[in-house]
């Protein structure tokens, strides 16, 4: 587990956050949530996504930290209005947290809590998408064994790999993990980025000439016509 995944599930873990004392719970797991907030600043995020006044300090500001204390607090404060869905029974019949469902209250607006902590809510956002379930851990490993055996127990070897020839399993395991739904899909983006390496069908030795496929597919006579068509 890397170090960032350890500071969002310390940042995160309702279960320990120290409820009986105000000051502890102020003070609680607020080194974690700076790390992990300049780590996302590494990227192309960047918090807080408004400053409070001319002199903030950005990520380093009290108005940064004070969503995130803002947020232990609601959580204490909320415990008995959401008991019946913060709140689950094991199979040892006993009752625990149950951290996602806190945060996905977070993110329903109805609810009020996510009032003033826009931060905040953003990051929870963030930590909801990337937290991983058995099932997702199961089929990321079944894909990772499809690429490895499919890619060294065919054609395409070590050989290949270190001569950098196209590695055609990797990319449509690639593909086949990441799908993007037809209406998603930057068709025109795609167009421009193939037409960089695909030629239209026109002569090379003479680019102002047309093919002669071209020619014969325009003057053969067509032998299905539409009902629309004009006469």
């Amino acid at each position: 587990m890397g170090e960032q995944e350890e500071n969002v599930i310390k940042m995160f873990d309702v279960k320990s956050f120290d409820y009986h004392s105000s000051e502890s719970l102020r003070e609680q797991n607020n080194n974690e949530f700076i790390s992990f907030a300049k780590h996302l600043n590494r990227g192309n995020l960047s918090f807080p996504r408004h400053r409070c006044c001319e002199v903030c300090s950005g990520i380093d500001c009290s108005c940064f930290l004070d969503q995130y204390i803002a947020f232990k607090e609601r959580v204490r404060d909320n415990k008995e209005r959401f008991n019946n869905f913060w709140f689950v029974e094991n199979e040892a019949h006993q009752i625990t947290w149950n951290t996602s469902n806190v945060l996905c209250c977070f993110q329903k607006t109805e609810h009020g809590l996510h009032e003033g902590i826009p931060d905040l809510v953003e990051i929870i956002e963030i930590c909801l998408v990337m937290s991983r379930s058995q099932s997702d851990t199961e089929r990321f490993g079944k894909l990772a064994k499809d690429v490895s055996e499919k890619r060294f127990g065919e054609k395409f070897n070590e050989t290949h790999q270190d001569q950098n020839k196209r590695d055609r399993v990797n990319q449509e395991t690639f593909i086949y993990g990441n799908s993007v739904p037809l209406h998603s899909l930057p068709l025109e983006d795609l167009r421009k980025e193939w037409s960089k390496t695909h030629l239209p069908a026109i002569l090379r030795t003479n680019p102002d000439k047309e093919s002669s496929t071209l020619k014969t597919l325009r003057n053969k006579e067509q032998k299905v016509k539409f009902w629309f068509q004009k006469q």
